[in-house]
């Protein structure tokens, strides 16, 4: 892949990071700090393939932190919906 495209796509990894750290910030919910770890993994493992010697995506280190970025949005997620029901059932008690 062209190293420009992959520069391009790791500033922007960073900068939606950035985005959700701020939203986590304002609204202290897991969610958006689970959202910025992913995108800042994502960011920092798309500059790792920048400056290899050999870039290829394909390559199983590249590919296994790509994987463990969307499993920390599918954890994300996983805990937003389950945190809504918890809440929804403790009102429900009351």
């Amino acid at each position: 892949m062209n190293l420009a495209l992959i520069g391009a796509i790791a500033m922007a990894c960073l900068t939606a990071g950035l985005f959700f750290l701020r939203f986590w910030k304002d609204t202290r919910e897991r969610f958006f700090l689970f959202f910025a770890i992913a995108f800042f993994v994502e960011g920092l493992n798309r500059f790792a393939l920048a400056m290899s010697a050999n870039p290829n995506e394909d390559r199983p280190f590249f590919y296994f932190v790509r994987f463990l970025s969307f499993l920390v949005i599918l954890i994300a997620i996983a805990d937003k919906n389950w945190a809504k029901k918890a809440r929804g059932k403790a009102l429900r008690r009351d």
